[in-house]
């Protein structure tokens, strides 16, 4: 499988982090896939907008839902640490809370998607791409500032205001509607790959040991990375 790099020659952090309610983290754990959304079922209403699409005085949103159609996203945290903020973030009901955390070598990651099959039944005519989003100013600015916030991939930049997303990204990008709301991409069996799992830190004692038993059930104990963030939440434990 063919994947093109994309804005990957500045990258000095080590790690991909993607933050996940215990639900997905067992999903994970049991079959070892990666989901990919497609993007037309992110909050952003902005995804993969392109500067053309800022040509007219009235947004096509129709247009640019059906860019998102044609697009697989999955969308990783790039860091050395992890970030408190990326815990608790777009969590609309308790349930999908982002509990644990699943962490990976870059590269590591990078080789596994590289060598791993994606199973899909849609066109043969697929461009996979990873790489590090961009973050530009697209709102409420003027048309040079504008037309200084193109980059080569729609789906790789963002607005400003996620920059502390610190996103990367691995996108699948069709000539035609994907039908499926996304695709599993296996990457191997988890008790083979090189991974870490991290429990949010700002859970309670309880909560933590309970999802670090959940975790033990499932044979993955020595998966378990104790938080960065750990002894600051709990100082006094």
């Amino acid at each position: 499988m063919d994947w093109k790099t994309y804005h990957t020659t500045t990258i000095k952090q080590e790690f991909l982090y993607r933050f996940l309610p215990m639900h997905r983290l067992e999903q994970f754990l049991r079959s070892g896939n990666i989901w990919f959304s497609r993007a037309d079922k992110f909050g952003d209403k902005l995804e993969c907008v392109k500067i053309d699409d800022f040509s007219n005085q009235k947004l096509n949103y129709e247009a640019i839902r059906l860019r998102k159609k044609k697009t697989l996203i999955s969308c990783w945290h790039l860091a050395n640490i992890e970030s408190v903020a990326m815990w608790d973030t777009y969590v609309s009901k308790n349930e999908d809370r982002r509990t644990t955390a699943i962490k990976f070598n870059r590269k590591n990651l990078v080789e596994l998607l590289s060598t791993s099959e994606f199973q899909t039944k849609e066109s043969s005519d697929i461009k996979y791409v990873h790489g590090k989003v961009q973050y530009k100013n697209l709102v409420n600015v003027n048309e040079n500032r504008l037309s200084r916030a193109k980059v080569k991939y729609a789906a790789f930049r963002k607005e400003n205001a996620f920059k502390y997303e610190s996103e990367y990204r691995f996108t699948v990008k069709n000539d035609s509607i994907f039908k499926n709301e996304g695709i599993n991409f296996k990457i191997g069996n988890p008790n083979n790959i090189d991974f870490n799992i991290l429990i949010n830190p700002l859970l309670d004692k309880e909560e933590i040991d309970e999802r670090t038993d959940k975790i033990n059930n499932l044979g993955f104990l020595d998966k378990v990375q104790k938080s960065n963030l750990y002894n600051w939440f709990h100082a006094n434990e």
